[in-house]
């Protein structure tokens, strides 16, 4: 035996070499589950140069210190670790062990080496991380880098390799100098930007495309490789790795591998910043980005994407990728981001096959990887409409995305909307969306009273929200919401009540407000306003026994003394309310004839200059001005006819109606003649209707109205209206009162009535009020059986 293996042999003292095969065989056999014979583990140890003296002691020294090695690799381990990990997966049993990564960037690279010892002694490292940490000083830029190449001054780093001038040609297709890559076939060089990439036949999709990974099944193009996902280190989730574990760091997605967040030196916003050349923090909203000038509309403006024609705004990318066209060449209809010789537009693998491959990072052809249309992708290469379908399943479906048979007219409402992306939005902000997530998660059945009892909860917006789109979509039946809340508030209201309030209060609201109520919806005149006028005859009869017991009086003590002490700072709303309790009191004999002494009913006050009246019509008729269009025409019906809004919110398109002379519109039971202007604006509206939820009706029977809200099945809401108008400078109440005022000096009172939706009685008033003299006005009347519908509005505005 020679001295120096004597010296190995005294230094590795311990154990005998028979008891360290079995250990190391142990460890084999271990870690694969008992698949490997024994003799198969020998074999594939001595495979491993692991059967040898020296490497068998450092593997079974490395392996006994950390049992786990195999599983849980150290930086710090022997390179026969290394040799014997690949041998276990070149063997097939990938799974049962993990592949030791760079202690530096995390790659797992069979030639990790340990290098010089340094003072961090991360552990072993790839070559390139080597380099990094053994930087030297470059002979010819000064600075620290990683050692490339020698030269006459010296040692250089690889940046002024790179940039080497004696490494550098002309480029044959950019005309630039840079480092050349490859050559084509006549032997002029190319740098990395003009070589065309190989392109193979990927796996999945059959398309003949540049290779994005190299898999088991064959070479996968760009669209549709997936990057495998792992558990994230710092959120916990499911997801593809953006940054892989370093030393002690875990594997990051790319939600948690962001910058730090900080103060932008910009917008002074705490958002994830980055440092830009300057030292200054910026923000991904002030990140400078260069101004170039746009291929399609020739401005200079910052670049969306990099096509074949030439740089891309944002407009000229968002009008092209959503109105696709048919190619030049191929004659598909497509998105055109080429043009031919001709200048007329191609689809990009048109583009690809006349200008040869183009290094890109954009999917030129646009097409959705489910549905195969063209358009603007929305994620992972689907369209927005494919994207929609899959969340609608996760959103209403259960475990299987299976949607059950109550919700499945409105997951095919939501699927077939107008706007794909702006129910995308929808379902990722919206409280209701979330709120019907929540139900459907249950397992219960969503019917009104499950919604009813989510109304006292802070989300009775989002509650109410889905209750109209559910009644759109005809999952639940439609009801008169006003009445149908009425019942369930009176409970709410007299829960917390004495006993003796509780009996005399729910008779008075069964047998006197509800039951003027039903009959009201009977006859299709019950609305918001009558809900909110019986809710204030319970609440103020509640208002007036609690005032009784803090005196100590019971309602049989109440005199009129007592009454007019209670109303004597009341206003004229809790008047009229208290007069009913009252008056219900005295007709079943608990309280004796008490009064409440009417004030008397105030002239209107609130109007409006006469020019002012005429500037406002005048802007409402103009085509030219700016304000919507729903703005407009119902100011125009609010200053032409003094129509209340009560009657406008709810106008449907067919009350219009239109023959030779014009076009109608049936304010109430009787047409009106339009102005030419008006009616134009009203024929634009129903062309284009204001922007809402896209949620299309699934019924062709629903009724369709001039001033649609949300969702557009149901009308705006009449407050909404009013402060649309208002917030244009409409005043609502001066302008109607305007208008009216100069109708009733116009036109008999029976006339208004009838065309305006007036009682006679309001109507008789506003003619009093006008002090107007119809004598004239009969006596003009060619035939007196003429009818007295059509009135033209245009002289009124006029005059």
């Amino acid at each position: 035996m020679s001295a120096r293996r004597q010296r190995n042999r005294n230094r590795y003292a311990g154990d005998p070499t028979e008891a360290a095969q079995e250990r190391l065989l142990g460890h084999v056999l271990a870690a694969t589950s008992g698949r490997l014979s024994r003799e198969a583990a020998r074999a594939l140890l001595e495979g491993a140069n692991a059967w040898t003296f020296i490497p068998m002691r450092q593997l079974d020294q490395h392996l006994t210190a950390r049992p786990d090695a195999l599983l849980a690799p150290d930086p710090h381990a022997p390179r026969v670790f290394l040799r014997l990990v690949y041998a276990l997966v070149d063997a097939g049993f990938g799974d049962a062990v993990t592949l030791p990564g760079c202690a530096s960037c995390g790659r797992s690279l069979p030639d990790l080496q340990r290098g010089r010892p340094h003072p961090d002694g991360i552990g072993r490292c790839c070559q390139p991380c080597m380099l990094k940490i053994e930087q030297i000083i470059c002979a010819r830029c000064g600075r620290p880098g990683d050692r490339a190449a020698r030269r006459d001054e010296g040692v250089i780093c690889r940046s002024c390799y790179s940039t080497d001038p004696a490494r550098q040609q002309p480029r044959a297709r950019c005309g630039r100098r840079r480092q050349p890559t490859r050559r084509t076939p006549d032997g002029e060089p190319l740098c990395q930007g003009c070589a065309p990439r190989p392109v193979h036949i990927c796996a999945t999709c059959g398309l003949s495309a540049p290779a994005h990974a190299l898999t088991s099944e064959g070479p996968i193009c760009r669209r549709c490789y997936q990057q495998p996902e792992r558990r994230c280190g710092g959120c916990g989730r499911t997801r593809p790795i953006k940054q892989r574990a370093i030393g002690g760091d875990p594997d990051l997605c790319s939600a948690c591998n962001q910058s730090p967040v900080s103060e932008c030196g910009v917008c002074g916003r705490w958002r994830h910043c980055q440092r830009g050349p300057d030292g200054a923090l910026r923000c991904p909203s002030c990140r400078p980005r260069p101004l170039r000038e746009c291929a399609v509309c020739h401005r200079h403006r910052t670049t969306q994407a990099f096509w074949p024609l030439g740089p891309v705004c944002s407009t000229c990318y968002s009008a092209t990728v959503n109105n696709p066209c048919p190619c030049s060449i191929c004659g598909q209809h497509r998105v055109l981001v080429g043009r031919d010789d001709g200048g007329a537009g191609t689809c990009g693998p048109c583009a690809i096959r006349v200008a040869g491959p183009i290094e890109t990072r954009a999917n030129l052809d646009y097409l959705c990887a489910s549905c195969g249309e063209a358009g603007d992708l929305y994620a992972a290469h689907r369209c927005a409409r494919c994207v929609l379908t899959d969340r609608v399943s996760d959103l209403l479906g259960d475990e299987n995305a299976v949607i059950g048979p109550q919700l499945l007219p409105f997951a095919d409402a939501l699927v077939d909307a107008a706007a794909p992306r702006n129910v995308l939005a929808w379902l990722r902000r919206s409280d209701s969306a979330r709120l019907l997530a929540e139900l459907t998660s249950t397992g219960t059945p969503v019917t009104h009273d499950v919604l009813d009892q989510l109304l006292q909860s802070p989300r009775m917006a989002a509650v109410d929200y889905l209750r109209k789109l559910l009644i759109a979509t005809n999952v639940l039946p439609d009801r008169l919401e006003p009445l149908a809340r009425l019942e369930p508030w009176l409970d709410a209201q007299l829960a917390d009540q004495p006993a003796e309030h509780q009996r005399l209060v729910r008779p008075f609201a069964q047998w006197v407000v509800l039951r003027k109520a039903r009959r009201a919806a009977n006859r299709g005149r019950y609305t918001g306003s009558s809900a909110n006028a019986d809710r204030e005859d319970i609440r103020q009869a509640l208002v007036l026994l609690s005032w009784l017991t803090e005196r100590h009086l019971t309602i049989d003590d109440l005199t009129q003394a007592h009454l007019d002490e209670f109303m004597a700072l009341a206003r004229s709303k809790r008047r009229r309310a208290v007069r009913a309790f009252t008056a219900w009191t005295a007709a079943r004999r608990i309280t004796p004839e008490l009064t409440i002494a009417r004030r008397r009913d105030d002239t209107p006050s609130r109007f409006i200059a006469e020019e002012h009246h005429l500037d406002l019509l005048r802007r409402c008729l103009t085509t030219g001005d700016p304000a919507p269009l729903d703005v407009k025409v119902a100011g125009s019906l609010i200053l032409l006819y003094g129509a209340r809004l009560s009657k406008i919110h709810s106008l449907t398109i067919d009350r219009l109606s239109r023959d030779d002379r014009g076009t109608y519109l049936a304010i109430d039971s009787v047409a009106v003649l339009l102005p030419p202007n008006l009616a134009q604006l009203v024929n634009q509206l129903i062309a284009e209707p204001p922007r809402t939820f896209g949620l299309r009706p699934t019924t062709p029977a629903l009724t369709t109205y001039l001033f649609p809200g949300r969702p557009p099945t149901r009308p705006i809401g009449p407050a909404h209206l009013g402060a649309r108008l208002r917030r244009h400078g409409i005043p609502v109440g001066a302008a109607r009162n305007t208008a009216l005022i100069a109708l009733a000096a116009e036109l008999p009172a029976a006339v208004i009535a009838d065309l305006f939706g007036l009682t006679y009685k309001t109507a008789s008033a506003w003619s009093n009020y006008a002090q107007a003299d119809w004598t004239a006005y009969l006596n003009s009347r060619p035939r007196p059986d003429a009818t007295v519908q059509r009135i033209q509005p245009e002289d009124n505005a006029n005059g």
